[in-house]
Order: structure tokens, then C-alpha cells, then sequence
């Protein structure tokens, strides 16, 4: 057992070697108490989670998948309760020390993997992001950290949060690690693998099954033709009435947004116009780099490469999202942000959220909420689970909206305590931002506020630093987007971590956009 003085891993030693090799031969990796191994019982962070769930009878498809390519499981890293937490302090087993930020926090849900990389206790590590519990971690502990699309990582074997919003991030001190480990675990990379297994499985049952095979192929022939013909047909009529629906409700969506829309995009552009010319004396801190200023309606050519094989084009620095920073992150940040803007061939600035991030936070916060507690209510319900403080407030807040009042004044529960204004302003934002990144453009913020706050930070002040960081991290979580943290600022010291966000699916050619810069 390593020597563990940052308090990175749990109790529990357990360590797998590898089944397999491959692009991960010789690292080791640290994963979160929320997977299963087979034989072991996951804690979630909680003694009673533990208590009153079984060991697993099968390891999770990523763990499997990591040891399958040559990397080596040197322990378990604690988490907070239940994952539902940004700051890394445990009520029941402690916080781990952020080795970056001795007197700082962690950051969590992924606090001990996020510690165990930055303290070099292993090579990389796995954990969760729902709301951000990837890279917050990373970014207050220095480390480089990675959310990948949401539902492109299997979740198989992972204890749940919000399932329409969890993903399985990792975390890694290079950016070629991040990308290797993405060449293993994203779905669209494991497909193909899985696809060259089977043809060479298919290759060895000899001429005797291939006769076999024809021979039922031509007994069955007619059969399987008219019945695919008659699929065929009726998924047609599925699709061309589910597009027929769709087209509604985007022309009755566009109509309704179409004069807020234009009203935006000249404001918008009437502010840029000004604060390029100089017409602004309250100039954007974006605008501190004269190679990325320009006058007029777009900010193209002015000593930014040139786009030929580039995979991205474009990159948009996020005005909202900056100004929610510390104005020491800003400036630790912004060199940066125009260092990775010089690569591309276009470059804007503008509010990401035409609503305001605070709204996107309270639409991500309010439809996490119902679906923990759809997730955990029974449980907690049954079991009666021993919480910390702040753990017990937010679980009982998520009850509370699935909550009617009866006629007796008293709170009920009712299951179709729905309201779809949420969901439907999700799949705006959505759409919206996905449209605006496509394939080519990047998005560049912060990812969090600043450094960590220091450990034993309460109340207002601690609220207040989360609500911020919500707005931030709500972004990529919302539309379900890939998003990269880079350890590349620094405000007294501490770490301050930039993030760079694609287009929905744009994983691999994210992570090796920005490796191939950090290699130049």
C-alpha cells in the first residue's frame, strides 16, 4: 500500500492488475468510490451507503476497459457524499489535502482522485461530473481535467446522481494522458474496436458454419425480406411524423424567438462595434491583445494563423462567463485565451446566455434536483441515512420538488409534480449552443471563479462562491458538451484552471487540438 498523507484514498486496498495491453501500459490510475468491482461494495462517501448495498458481482465497463489496455488500479479515492458536492469535504471520512493549496479545498465530488494526480500518487485518475465535480477538482488542484460529451463514456456500473446529467470524467498532470485515456473510453472508439473483434471471431468456425449459415440464409430469405420491408416501412412513418413534429415545434420556437433574437444581435453588435473602435471608455477586459481586435463586424485576419488543416476555426471568449471571475483569475487567464485564440482564424467575444448564466444555473439546478431525488428518494426514505449538514440541507431541498400541499396544510408527495417550462428551456439552451459551436468553434472560459476557498469556509460566503462556480460549470453540463480544463493560470500562487468547450461529439478532436498545442 502507497504512503498516503494527503488522505486521497479510502480504507478499502484494492488494486487490480492489468488484463490486458495496450495504449495505457506502465500508468497507474486512482478511481472514485462510486464504481463497482467486483467483490466490493462502492461507499459513495457515505457509511451507510455501504451498509446497505451488496458487494458488485461485475466490475464497471470502464474499469475493465482501462485494465484491458495495460493500466494498473492502485486504489480507491474518496468523494463526497453521495457526489453531491463541489467542495470535497467529507463529514464521515475528512478532506483530502490539496498538495496545490495546503490550506485550500480540495474541490470535490472528485476530491481524491483530483489529489491523488496532483500529489503524484498515480498517473491518472477516474471520476464523475454532473455538475461540475471533474473540473472544479482540477482546476483547484492544478491538474488538467476532462467532462466528456454526455452518454459518449459508458456508465456501467456507476451509482447514479443525475442520470441525465452524469458523465465520467477523468483526470491527468499532461494533456497526452487525457487524450490516450479518451482513445479508450469513448464509445465511438470502443465500437470500432469491437467491431474488428467480431470479424475476426466471425473467420474461425470454418467452411462447416459457413455452409450452415447460407443454408438458413436462403431457407429464411423471404421471411426476413418482408418483414424488413414492412419495418422499413413502418419506421418511415415513425420518422417522417416524428420530423413533421419537430418542424412545429422549431417554426413555433423560432417565431417566438426570432424578434428577441434580433433585438440581441444588434445590441450585441453595436457593443462589439464600440468597444473595437474605442467608443466604449469602459473597455472589455477581453480586449487586452491588439492582434485580436478589430473594427467592424467580425474579428478575422488581424496576425491569427491561418485556419488550413486546423480542426478548429473559431473560438468565442465568453464575456458572462469571464466577468463572473475574480479579477486576478481574469488576468491570470486572459494571455492564455488570446495565446490558444492566435491558433484560429476567427475569434469573437460575447455574452454566451442571452437569458443570463444565473437563469441557465437555476434551470440545471432545478432539473438536477428532481432527478436526485427520483434517484435517491427511496433510498434515503428507507434508510434514513446519517448526512453531514450540508448534504442533509440539499437532499431534503430536492424533495421538496416533488412536493404538493395537501389540504391540510401538509406537504405531499405526488409523482407527476412536473413542470416542463424547465426541460423545454434545456432543450433551447441546447440547441442554441450546440448551433452556435457546431464543428468548428471552441468556446473559451473560466472554470471556476478563482483559486479554492480555504477549508472551513460556511454560509453566504460559501453559497455565494458555489452559485458562481454553478454558472460557470452549468454550460457544458446543460447541453451536454465535452469540456477541457487546463491548469495553466495561477492567482498568488494557487491554481486557476482555463476551460475550452466543443461542439457536442467533438471529444477526440478537442483533446487533440489543445495536446498538439501544449507540445508546440
Amino acid at each position: 500500500m502507497m504512503e498516503d498523507r494527503w488522505g486521497a484514498f479510502s480504507k478499502d486496498a484494492v488494486t487490480l492488475e492489468p488484463t490486458g495491453s495496450g495504449l495505457l501500459d506502465g500508468l497507474t490510475f486512482a478511481l472514485k468510490d462510486v464504481f463497482a468491482i467486483r467483490g466490493y461494495v462502492p461507499g459513495a462517501g457515505n457509511p451507510d451507503w455501504k451498509r446497505t448495498h451488496a458487494m458488485e458481482e461485475q466490475t464497471a465497463t470502464v474499469v475493465e476497459r482501462l485494465l484491458a489496455q495495460g493500466a494498473r488500479l492502485v486504489g480507491i479515492t474518496h468523494t463526497d457524499e453521495l457526489m453531491f458536492s463541489l467542495n470535497g469535504e467529507n463529514y464521515h471520512y475528512g478532506t483530502p489535502q490539496n498538495p496545490n493549496a495546503i490550506k485550500r479545498i480540495p474541490g470535490g465530488s472528485s476530491s481524491g482522485s483530483a489529489v491523488a494526480v496532483a500529489a503524484r500518487l498515480t498517473d491518472f485518475a477516474i471520476g464523475t461530473d454532473t455538475g461540475g465535480s471533474v473540473r472544479v477538482p482540477a482546476s483547484y488542484c492544478g491538474v488538467y481535467g476532462f467532462r466528456p460529451t454526455h452518454g459518449a463514456v459508458s456508465t456501467g456500473g456507476l451509482i447514479p446522481l443525475a442520470p441525465s446529467f452524469d458523465t465520467v470524467g477523468w483526470m491527468a498532470r499532461d494533456m497526452d494522458s487525457l487524450l490516450r485515456i479518451a482513445r479508450v473510453l469513448l464509445d465511438g472508439e470502443q465500437e470500432y474496436v469491437q467491431t474488428g473483434i467480431e470479424q475476426e471471431q466471425a473467420g474461425l468456425g470454418g467452411r462447416e458454419r459457413q455452409d450452415e449459415h447460407e443454408a438458413r440464409q436462403s431457407r429464411d430469405e423471404r421471411d426476413e425480406r418482408d418483414e424488413r420491408d414492412e419495418r422499413d416501412e413502418q419506421e418511415k412513418r415513425e420518422k417522417r411524423e416524428e420530423r413533421d413534429e419537430q418542424e412545429k415545434r422549431e417554426k413555433r420556437e423560432e417565431r417566438d424567438e426570432q424578434e428577441k433574437r434580433e433585438e440581441r444581435e444588434e445590441r450585441d453588435e453595436q457593443e462589439k462595434r464600440d468597444k473595437r473602435c474605442g467608443r466604449d471608455e469602459h473597455k472589455s477586459a477581453l480586449a487586452v491583445d491588439p492582434q485580436v481586435e478589430c473594427c467592424g463586424s467580425g474579428v478575422e485576419g488581424l496576425g491569427l494563423a491561418s485556419g488550413g488543416n486546423q480542426p478548429f476555426s473559431r473560438a468565442i471568449f465568453g464575456e458572462d462567463a469571464l466577468k463572473l471571475a475574480m479579477p486576478e483569475a481574469q488576468a491570470a487567464l486572459l494571455p492564455h485565451m488570446h495565446i490558444l485564440a492566435r491558433k484560429l482564424t476567427f475569434v469573437d467575444q460575447h455574452h454566451i446566455a442571452a437569458e443570463g448564466l444565473n437563469v441557465w444555473a437555476n434551470c440545471f439546478r432545478w432539473l438536477q434536483g428532481r432527478e436526485i431525488w427520483q434517484t435517491h428518494g427511496a433510498w434515503i426514505e428507507r434508510e434514513q441515512p446519517c448526512f453531514g449538514p450540508d448534504i442533509a440541507k440539499r437532499f431534503a431541498w430536492t424533495r421538496t420538488l416533488w412536493e404538493q400541499t395537501g389540504k391540510d396544510g401538509l406537504p405531499i408527495m405526488v409523482e407527476n409534480n412536473t413542470n416542463i417550462e424547465e426541460q423545454q428551456m434545456r432543450e433551447r439552451i441546447t440547441k442554441r449552443v450546440r448551433n452556435m459551436l457546431g464543428e468548428d468553434t471552441v468556446l473559451l472560459i473560466p472554470t471556476v471563479p478563482g483559486p479554492a476557498p480555504l477549508r472551513g469556509t460556511r454560509g453566504h460566503r460559501m453559497e455565494e462562491w458555489r452559485t458562481r462556480t454553478m454558472q460557470l460549470t452549468c454550460i457544458a453540463g446543460l447541453c451536454g458538451l465535452p469540456q477541457v480544463t487546463l491548469p495553466w493560470g495561477k492567482v498568488n500562487g494557487f491554481p486557476v484552471g482555463l476551460s475550452v468547450i466543443a461542439g457536442v461529439g467533438q471529444d477526440i478532436k478537442l483533446l487533440q487540438w489543445v495536446n498538439e498545442f501544449t507540445q508546440t
